[in-house]
């Protein structure tokens, strides 16, 4: 009666949580550092995640043939053929804004006549102007009589720092001609790229020059378009394996149905869990959360095997407990991913345990465990295995080497590698840095940008902003002044090509306030971080004393460095506490002496995988860090079914062990470093735990 209670009690949450979790959906968070920011993190770690962001919105278009025409062509052809209405080509439309400057030429100054004016060098602000006026070379933007200094030319030319926009000129490389377009996508819809790509190779087919295709959305569509193929290939040869291991020892087909309900069955749990307490689940919580699987696997095998067991059901619920407790320790590092890991897995976890215990007994398969057949006798080679062991724990632990730089996990194709060298050739693209301006409000905050900018000018840093190209109104009221006075002062001296009608309209010439909004031009928005934060671009290059100059620059790249080293030293922090309560919850449930002996292997094992690894040259990384977690949690199991002594336990633990192990070996030879890092750790982890476990606990073999 309790057990029909309890299986009516687990549907009807299960089906209630279903439709919670369906009725709150979202889509998939595919920003990967936004995974890495804990509640610790600072407003700057934050701010660099969305700062990362913007990059993901961006391609890059290169266009390649032997002549002008042939660019030009080539160029029309791709614009025709794309979807407008998903790639939105940036063609900043300058017009409205130069307009504004041609209407009131005295209200854009430079940095540089700003400082002439303000100091009254007059003399050398007439020299320069006339330098321009005679030049051949000269940018007359407004003509003398409505700005006789020239300045809003001046200002023009001032914008050209920065190469921030190339697109649209045709330049000769080496016999070649080249073009750039700079497309802007939702991050969301990179599915997109795939039809981007075929525009590119159809047209590329024609022979009338070579489209190169680079950026961000680029690089991720084809990553994980690739890694998706290779874990689905994986997925498939591991399916196989856990297939014909099940028909080799039960002699039966039919047990896989049980065994694959209960892993679904937990990972639609998890996954709806993940939906109901997380707003947007990140991308790397289900690639981590995959290795489900495998210990779901063993609940079932152990199920199977033995059921009938007098501590059965002891062991498989300690295995239970003791795993869920393992991950339930990852929130306390404050880091999203990890609390999102914790409860993909743990839901999914006891989930799978809850469909085992009460579901499995309506299965009725009948079925003959076949005796294996051990090819390797571990115990007799104990003394070589655990000397060899303890040389490559020690020579491994002095040769530990950790990176914390994403760029590692990735290797890029080499036809898009290619692709991201010639256009760094073409433009000289630097690498860029970011300034940050906040305010109560969108004026304050552009008021701070503009005190900011001075600073940068006062030091020679070139930069692009909103306020560079669109002056704050109180800028530009402050602009009108400093020309009014020195039209009040020098005009009349200097203007002798005026009229003295002219000369007298422009000293009298009332101030104008122009209030528009950066909102209302599409590329000055861009500019816009969050409702009241505004960034700046500067060339990374350029050194700045923060403290002396009062401002915070971000590098991207080495923020995002740091906040991965946070979440990495935060794993390593709670990795001992995590073993320190498993120890507690084993001795309540073993007693001390059998609880060391079912902690020790995967303390070994963990130990084993991360010395082996460093021993071979491979670099530990965050991924690497938080997959020791994952072994604790499989090799927990092993070593608990082993110590249950029940008859057919040391067939279970092999076969888990086989299957996992070998699908993760699979996974360390895809070629996304990220999951290739993880499997191979999980494969060195997992193996060498169900090694140690096989030396240090004697499983037994008597009928219960």
């Amino acid at each position: 009666m309790i057990k029909n209670i309890a299986k009516f009690l687990i549907l009807i949450i299960f089906i209630s949580a279903t439709f919670f979790s369906l009725a709150r959906i979202k889509p998939i968070e595919t920003n990967l550092i936004k995974g890495f920011i804990s509640n610790k993190n600072t407003k700057e770690a934050i701010q660099t995640a969305e700062l990362s962001n913007l990059a993901s919105k961006k391609i890059n278009v290169i266009f390649e043939s032997d002549n002008y025409e042939k660019n030009e062509k080539l160029r029309e052809e791709f614009i025709k053929k794309i979807d407008r209405e998903i790639f939105k080509i940036e063609n900043p439309d300058f017009s409205k804004i130069t307009d504004l400057y041609k209407t009131t030429p005295e209200s854009f100054l430079s940095y540089h006549k700003r400082q002439l004016i303000k100091n009254k060098d007059y003399k050398t602000l007439r020299n320069e102007a006339l330098e321009t006026l005679y030049s051949p070379t000269g940018v007359i933007f407004v003509t003398p009589d409505y700005d006789p200094y020239l300045l809003a030319g001046d200002y023009i030319k001032s914008l050209n720092q920065m190469n921030f926009n190339p697109t649209g000129e045709i330049q000769n490389l080496n016999d070649k001609y080249y073009s750039a377009l700079i497309l802007n996508i939702n991050p969301e819809n990179n599915s997109h790229i795939k039809s981007l790509l075929k525009i590119k190779k159809d047209i590329n087919k024609e022979k009338n020059g070579e489209i190169y295709i680079t950026g961000v959305p680029v690089h991720s569509y084809l990553t994980s378009s690739r890694s998706i193929l290779e874990i689905n290939i994986i997925c498939f040869l591991s399916t196989v394996l856990i297939i014909l291991l099940c028909r080799f020892y039960f002699n039966s087909f039919k047990i896989i149905i049980p065994i694959a309900s209960s892993i679904m069955f937990g990972m639609g749990a998890g996954y709806i869990a993940c939906n109901l307490i997380f707003s947007s689940p990140n991308v790397l919580t289900f690639v981590f959360s995959t290795t489900l699987i495998g210990i779901s696997l063993d609940y079932s095998l152990h199920y199977y095997m033995n059921k009938h067991g007098k501590v059965f059901y002891k062991s498989l619920t300690a295995s239970m407990l003791t795993t869920v407790l393992a991950f339930c320790v990852l929130p306390l590092s404050g880091i999203q991913i990890l609390k999102e890991i914790a409860v993909y897995t743990g839901v999914g976890l006891i989930s799978v345990y809850c469909f085992v215990v009460c579901i499995f007994p309506y299965f009725k398969i009948k079925f003959e465990p076949k005796k294996i057949k051990y090819p390797f006798n571990a115990e007799k080679y104990k003394n070589i295995i655990i000397l060899s062991a303890l040389t490559i724990i020690v020579i491994g632990a002095f040769r530990i080497n950790v990176t914390d730089n994403i760029k590692t996990l990735y290797n890029p194709p080499k036809q898009l590698l290619k692709a991201e060298k010639l256009y760094n050739k073409l433009y000289n693209t630097e690498e860029k840095a970011f300034i940050l301006s906040d305010g109560k409000n969108l004026e304050e905050t552009l008021i701070k940008e503009e005190e900011i900018t001075d600073i940068l000018e006062e030091n020679n840093i070139p930069y692009i902003s909103a306020t560079k190209i669109l002056p704050t109104p109180k800028r530009q009221i402050e602009n009108q002044k400093l020309v009014k006075a020195l039209y009040k002062e020098d005009l009349s001296d200097y203007a002798a090509f005026l009229k003295s009608d002219m000369i007298n309209n422009l000293i009298n010439k009332k101030e104008v306030q122009i209030r528009e909004n950066i909102r209302d031009f599409d590329f000055l928005k861009n500019f816009i971080l969050s409702e009241n934060s505004t960034y700046i671009i500067i060339p990374n290059k350029y050194n700045i004393d923060e403290n002396k100059m009062g401002i915070k620059k971000i590098d991207i790249v080495k923020n995002i460095s740091d906040i991965i080293k946070n979440c990495r030293t935060n794993c390593q922090k709670i990795l001992p506490a995590a073993f320190l309560l498993l120890f507690v919850i084993l001795g309540a449930i073993y007693g001390i002496k059998r609880s060391f002996k079912i902690i020790t292997p995967s303390f070994l094992g963990i130990i084993f995988s991360v010395s082996m690894l460093s021993l071979l040259g491979f670099e530990l990384n965050i991924f690497s860090i938080i997959a020791l977690f994952l072994i604790l949690g499989f090799s927990l199991d092993y070593s608990i079914f082993r110590i249950s002594e029940e008859k057919n336990s040391k067939d279970a633990v092999f076969i888990s062990c086989i299957s996992s192990a070998l699908s993760f070996l699979m996974l360390s030879f895809t070629s996304f470093r990220l999951i290739s890092s993880l499997g191979l750790i999980l494969f060195v982890g997992i193996f060498s735990s169900y090694i140690f476990s096989l030396l240090l606990i004697k499983c037994g073999d008597k009928k219960v």
